[in-house]
């Protein structure tokens, strides 16, 4: 019974997601189009990619309000939320910088490769310290699906810098991922159920279901508008 109300409480959080991105969107579109927030594809691309010149951009700005939303509602609760939600929208912070800068200067670029690596190092580094001053990271490595939960240990001057370039690359990873006609969000959506369920099977993670079961709603909702043809893109 536990169970089946644990998998129904992260399911609302999923559900709820999902409706509000798909309401919400029906706000932001138009709002970007009215801004001439349109998206500037490269022309060393596909051909079939110009086409999409001029689609309304910045999209991502979708599935930010319902991580928004539960984060507060759950900050209480689960605090370690909180430094999920603060490196989310960190790094949401960098792509929103660069996708201005590219709106309105009607350029396809924005940052360049370095100050866009300066800053992800910086909000990864960030969130390591948050983690290990107020998370309480420790330096095991948890295997998941496993019995042994906490079986292997890492030296502290290897694991953090180790953390770091992770999120790094995860966070280029999803970058480089083309973000027109659904491919960056299912992919990424597909990583986060994953999450989910490694998250189910650890003790004292259901911070971590949380955030993710509302990104996972989140992204579905965006999905409505960014399959093709996309009425927005990512950004």
């Amino acid at each position: 019974m536990d169970q089946i109300l644990e998998f129904s409480y992260h399911t609302v959080v999923f559900v709820l997601s999902f409706i509000m991105a798909t309401l919400w969107g029906i706000i932001v579109i138009p709002l970007l189009r009215k801004l001439k927030f349109g998206q500037t594809v490269r022309d060393d691309g596909p051909a079939t990619h110009l086409k999409k010149t001029g689609t309304p951009t910045i999209g991502g700005l979708i599935f930010y309000l319902p991580v928004l939303f539960f984060t507060i509602l759950y900050g209480n609760r689960f605090p370690k939320i909180i430094g999920l939600a603060l490196a989310f929208f960190g790094f949401g912070a960098i792509g929103l910088v660069d996708d201005l800068i590219k709106v309105l200067k009607k350029s396809k670029d924005g940052l360049s490769a370095f100050q866009k690596t300066i800053l992800q190092l910086l909000v990864a580094t960030g969130f390591v310290i948050y983690c290990i001053m107020v998370m309480d990271l420790g330096t095991d490595m948890i295997l998941p699906f496993t019995k042994m939960s906490r079986s292997v240990q890492i030296p502290g001057w290897i694991y953090y810098p180790f953390l770091i370039l992770v999120l790094y690359f995860m966070t280029n990873s999803v970058n480089l991922t083309d973000g027109v006609d659904g491919l960056c969000s299912g992919v990424s959506l597909l990583v986060l159920l994953f999450f989910v369920l490694t998250a189910k099977n650890i003790l004292g993670f259901e911070y971590s279901i949380i955030f993710n079961a509302a990104l996972s709603g989140g992204l579905i909702g965006f999905l409505v508008y960014n399959l093709h043809p996309a009425k927005v893109f990512m950004g």
